[in-house]
């Protein structure tokens, strides 16, 4: 849930927010992507914990 109100937080006011899933054998990857500003480069080191980064 975290990653989907991140996104929404990086678009300034109309965007788009796409979720993928796909499986293979005993996995399962999700992919979240938007069309937001991105993350700004101070931190992204901290992107394993998203929901610590300010909203812009």
């Amino acid at each position: 849930m975290n990653l989907l109100i991140n996104a929404a937080h990086a678009i300034r006011e109309r965007g788009r927010i796409t979720v993928r899933t796909r499986q293979d054998d005993a996995n399962v990857t999700v992919e979240v992507s938007d069309t937001g500003s991105g993350i700004p480069e101070e931190n992204l080191g901290a992107s394993s914990s998203l929901s610590s980064l300010p909203s812009r």
